[in-house]
């Protein structure tokens, strides 16, 4: 159980985020670093398949964003 008002409360904490603001893997890849994508979408997809729960987006991500995995091909 989320409770009462999540959603609300999910919104107001996203509206308050700058739009120029980026995620630290969008950092890392325009860097040329090594990224998150395993601890990221990457354990997304592998707990979803262990506990049967599809998870389509990460799935795509993580596969889209693999060979930058290390740092750039």
């Amino acid at each position: 159980d989320l409770g009462t008002g999540i959603v609300a409360r999910v919104e107001a904490l996203l509206d308050g985020v700058p739009p120029a603001m980026t995620s630290s893997m969008l950092n890392d890849l325009t860097r040329g670093g090594r990224l998150e994508l395993p601890w990221l979408s990457g354990a997304v997809v592998q707990l979803g398949s262990e506990l049967g729960v599809p998870t389509p987006v990460h799935r795509v991500v993580a596969a889209a964003l693999a060979p930058y995995a290390d740092g750039p091909p």
